[in-house]
């Protein structure tokens, strides 16, 4: 029986790198560009734009039309976080409605006019189109060029549920890349997008030429806004959200919420919303629900802290 292919939508060079490396491995692959002239150059053998000097194997089917999409499955999203929702949306309306697909987000990054996760991207695009997906996202520290070097490389794929995120583990893990499932999509997203800006300001450091103390300072504090970020971000669902073990689905009746389908949570937006509450009028800080959970959430001094200080 023959495998169904995975399906890499985006011919970057992380999207490149994964079709290659997953179709060095045994794995059917095909590979959507946006551009023609990429699609060409890949099935000439080389994507000589994002990673060249790279072989890509004659099994990659490279295209630039989505339709052969259709048949794949688990769909890999590697395209920028702004067109991610376009493109999603295109292929949504090619896909049939009667058999359930998986979404793998390897997009790093938040929609710029919603301020929204991909997650939440996919769960209100699935609920427009009538369709029922299955969602994941794969991110980590990973580099194209290395991984097609066959550089041991780990990442983590996560899912709300955790027989999805087992699944996909088996599926797309191979002898040097190495897959740690969990269940913290949230995190894993909010993590993939809050890093880049800590790397950033570690190259501006860099060449500022302010040393490894300055350096290890700017990571160390960057991973805790990062975690608060994140905590903040995955603030408790209601109880019948929270338990639920629903793919993200919208039949076109009776269709779940979005929230309570996909990944419950605070987006970026309502995070930047709580943090202007009347407790802090400058913005700085937000109650976070309750005193007690200030310090995880304010970038000001507790009212305790302060009086402590005085």
């Amino acid at each position: 029986m023959t495998a169904t292919p995975i399906g890499v939508l985006g011919a970057g060079s992380w999207g490149t790198a994964l079709a290659v490396h997953w179709a060095k491995t045994g794995h059917p692959v095909r590979l959507w560009a946006r551009s023609e002239e990429v699609c060409a150059a890949i099935r000439a053998g080389e994507n000589e734009r994002y990673l060249p000097g790279v072989q890509v194997p004659a099994s990659v089917q490279a295209s630039h039309d989505l339709a052969p999409m259709a048949d794949c499955d688990p769909l890999v999203m590697v395209v920028p976080s702004h067109g991610y929702r376009g493109v999603l949306r295109e292929l949504l309306a090619l896909l049939p409605e009667d058999r359930s697909r998986t979404v793998v987000s390897g997009t790093k990054g938040i929609e710029v006019d919603s301020l929204e996760r991909m997650s939440e991207v996919t769960a209100e695009e699935a609920e427009r189109a009538g369709h029922e997906l299955r969602f994941a996202v794969l991110s980590g520290p990973s580099f194209a060029i290395e991984l097609v070097a066959d550089s041991p490389t780990a990442v983590v794929i996560a899912a709300q549920r955790e027989e999805l995120a087992t699944e996909l583990r088996s599926r797309l893990a191979t002898r040097t890349l190495r897959l740690y499932s969990s269940r913290d999509v949230v995190g894993v997203e909010i993590g993939g997008t809050a890093k880049n800006v800590v790397a950033i300001a570690a190259g501006a450091v860099e060449g500022l030429g302010l040393g490894h103390n300055t350096l290890a300072a700017l990571i160390t504090r960057g991973l805790h806004e990062i975690t608060r970020l994140g905590v903040a971000c995955c603030s408790p669902a209601p109880p019948a959200s929270r338990a639920t073990s629903r793919p993200v689905s919208s039949s076109r009746e009776g269709a779940p919420s979005t929230r309570s389908a996909g990944t419950p949570g605070w987006s970026p937006r309502a995070f930047a919303t709580r943090s202007r509450s009347p407790a802090s009028p400058s913005g700085g800080g937000s109650r976070c629900r309750s005193r007690r959970r200030w310090s995880r959430c304010s970038t000001t001094p507790s009212p305790r802290a302060r009086r402590s200080r005085s």
